[in-house]
């Protein structure tokens, strides 16, 4: 049986310290320099976490986790059909806008009623000055949806989820990491080539 992966989650009182440490020492594998004040995290503490042991599951050994739920159930094997939880968290802006644009809603303002699009948003952020003009970064997306949009047992009437109206069923995963300069626009740079698809968890193979 394969080696399942271990999930620290983050202490609910020490967590922004402990992000600070994961992020130099974990996440940073040299190449640039970080402005250590300004790492923090918008979330819950138990939607933060580090793993290891994560070759055989995921491709990665080490890294910072972080999810929509709770970091420490992605750790055992999943025996429930809808593994979730819900902190009632609020959205993050950047996940808003990419998930109306992507889906043909308006972004400002949103639809009546006032709807949490990206809510329980878990969200790393920090200043990074490179010392070349590339930034690499591995990463794995992955969701409890996953199973149920690809291997369903009937299929679902619709499942281009752009092409249909708007609706509180069509909130899916999705995952962005954007890299904001000064005086300029957000851009997300999570896409998929050639196409660059936004990663959401119904283009996945």
């Amino acid at each position: 049986m394969p080696e399942l992966i271990k999930i620290t989650e983050a202490d609910g009182f020490d967590y922004p310290i402990q992000l600070q440490d994961w992020v130099l020492n974990i996440l940073h594998g040299g190449g640039g320099e970080f402005d250590t004040a300004s790492i923090k995290f918008t979330g819950n503490p138990l939607q933060l976490g580090k793993f290891e042991n994560g070759i055989t599951s995921i491709g990665l050994d080490t890294g910072i986790i972080f999810s929509t739920g709770k970091v420490i159930d992605i750790q055992s094997h999943n025996n429930s059909p809808y593994q979730s939880y819900h902190f009632d968290g609020l959205p993050d802006a950047d996940l808003d806008s990419m998930y109306s644009k992507d889906y043909h809603l308006p972004i400002n303002p949103f639809p009546p009623p006032p709807i949490k699009y990206t809510g329980d948003a878990a969200v790393i952020e920090f200043e990074y000055l490179p010392y070349g003009d590339e930034i690499v970064l591995r990463y794995v997306f992955g969701s409890e949806e996953y199973k149920h949009w690809k291997f369903p047992s009937s299929p679902p009437d619709d499942i281009n989820l752009t092409d249909g109206p708007y609706s509180l069923d069509r909130m899916h995963d999705i995952f962005g990491i954007s890299i904001e300069e000064s005086g300029r626009p957000f851009k997300n740079i999570a896409m998929i080539a050639p196409r660059e698809d936004l990663i959401y968890v119904d283009i996945h193979n």
